[in-house]
């Protein structure tokens, strides 16, 4: 019985066995496209907003151009929301919680999110993946 479990031991490929509490650099690098991408839709979302507040307001006088940046916005908080599932799910957290906490607490809370995922990344990406005997 020692001897086959000595062979098996001898003979088993190097990273076989990776702790699944931290990120693998793959995983890690493919969520790095989600969160740049959230973060792009959460900014074409305030471009559109701030077409509505007083400096800006006199050039949307239009009825078109008026439901076209309505349009635009609810575009952009839902791609925004999609992106943030994405790149959790990506990470490896519970993609339902994230979009939950990004739409309550728009759009401060999705910025910070945004760090907080970022940062997550970040930290599994300096932690190395250790072999398991």
């Amino acid at each position: 019985m020692a001897r086959s479990s000595y062979i098996s031991k001898q003979y088993r490929p190097k990273f076989v066995a990776l702790r699944l509490t931290q990120g693998h650099p793959m995983q890690i690098s493919h969520a790095r496209q989600p969160v740049a991408a959230a973060a792009v839709s959460l900014i074409a979302w305030g471009a559109c907003v701030a077409a509505f507040l007083p400096p800006f307001n006199a050039q949307a006088n239009s009825v078109p151009l008026t439901v076209l940046l309505g349009l635009a916005i609810a575009v952009t908080l839902v791609l925004h929301l999609v992106f943030v599932g994405i790149a959790a799910h990506r990470l490896g957290h519970s993609p339902g919680k994230w979009v939950a906490l990004a739409l309550v607490t728009f759009p401060i809370g999705s910025i910070v999110g945004l760090i907080l995922l970022e940062w997550f990344g970040e930290e599994r990406n300096q932690a190395k993946p250790k072999e398991v005997v």
